[in-house]
């Protein structure tokens, strides 16, 4: 055996002792009481994205404790033919496909979808200069909002990795959000929210056909999250909830003043909020941060809790599971029932032979998400 054979196994040896020390080390999660899910959030930056459970963490600590789950993206660079100083500037981790994936975005020109229970890839792109964000559509297409000096919203087919197959301009484009009620896209950038209907879905060819434009209050907008099937969230300089039928724009006076919120997550039913803040950068740029912050009140003034992330540059954080919440997923069991079983993923088109993930099983009257390894 060559030296340099050696020297390859020693390092594959030595990376895979590593890994499992880490997940050795790893808190183990909490589960409430009653069974349904603690508060669980992602947060991203530089090249990691973990899983974090706050109940494990005391006010103002180190995330560490809380990590139940995290992925460091240059396990995966040679997969999407790039080196390893291309895999940092994590700057969103989105779950998906009802939490088992989390659709991840780099402003080092890539998306991914990762698996969360292998930690594998299934999707890339790599042609998306400065991306910020990603969306999953119908017909199993993915859109990337690419932020200058890109300066559009690209579109892919989850199933076929690094084929572009449409672009539309957006400049300085940075969060996108699909709004299933009403089969719209809605994407920012700078002082525009614009709203697209996605035409051609189940082809080799969709479009996204802007259909209004909405001027927001602040130019520098940053972040946009759903809150409800009327209402999204906008954030950069200040945040508002934005009301999609009056198109008419409500301050949260929590942010009045910030000039650089990175991420905001808002809960309607118990009406907090998980936010991420630069306006007094902390770490190594002027756009990162290392704190996480909740508040229990986005009207009111001030936050009733924070942990720190201290060793890396944090840009945002998304809510895996708010405390209380059932999965929506179950498990797939046999039953004596005859009756014909179907099958369907999550855009309602029909799957002969489902598995790796998230599918609606229909038989009778009844019809269930199911998880399916």
């Amino acid at each position: 055996m060559t030296k340099a054979l050696v020297l390859s196994a020693l390092i594959t040896a030595s990376a895979a002792t590593a890994s499992a020390m880490q997940e050795a080390n790893r808190a183990k999660p909490v589960e409430n009481p009653d069974g349904t899910q603690a508060t669980t959030l992602l947060v991203c930056g530089d090249t990691y994205v973990s899983a974090v459970q706050p109940d494990l963490i005391p006010d103002g600590g180190n995330y560490v404790d809380g990590i139940i789950w995290d992925f460091d993206a240059r396990d995966v660079c040679y997969q999407m033919g790039l080196s390893p100083s291309e895999m940092d500037h994590l700057d969103d981790c989105k779950p998906i496909d009802g939490n088992t994936r989390i659709l991840a975005t780099s402003s080092h020109h890539w998306a991914i979808i990762i698996n969360y229970a292998t930690k594998k890839i299934e999707f890339w792109a790599t042609k998306c200069s400065n991306a910020h964000s990603a969306e999953v559509l119908p017909g199993n297409k993915i859109v990337v909002a690419c932020s200058s000096p890109c300066d559009q919203l690209q579109l892919y087919d989850r199933n076929r990795p690094n084929e572009l197959l449409h672009t539309v301009s957006l400049p300085s484009a940075h969060r996108v959000v699909w709004n299933e009620q009403r089969q719209r896209l809605y994407a920012i950038g700078k002082k525009k929210l614009g709203i697209y209907r996605l035409e051609g879905a189940d082809t080799d060819t969709p479009q996204l056909v802007e259909e209004a434009s909405v001027t927001t209050p602040k130019t520098g907008t940053h972040d946009l999250t759903p809150v409800n099937e009327n209402t999204l969230c906008v954030s950069g300089r200040n945040s508002y909830f934005f009301d999609i039928d009056t198109r008419a724009f409500t301050e949260l006076t929590q942010f009045n003043g910030r000039t650089a919120i990175k991420s905001v997550n808002y809960n309607i039913k118990t009406n907090e909020a998980w936010y991420t803040d630069s306006t007094e950068p902390e770490g190594d740029y002027n756009w990162s941060t290392q704190t996480v912050h909740h508040t229990s009140d986005p009207m009111g003034t001030t936050d009733d809790y924070t942990f720190r992330t201290r060793n890396y540059n944090l840009y945002k954080v998304r809510v895996l599971y708010w405390g209380g919440e059932q999965s929506g997923v179950e498990a797939v069991t046999t039953d004596n029932d005859d009756t014909a079983v179907k099958y369907f993923n999550l855009q309602g088109m029909p799957v002969e032979k489902p598995s790796g993930g998230i599918f609606i099983r229909q038989q009778n009257d009844k019809a269930n998400k199911v998880l399916i390894p």
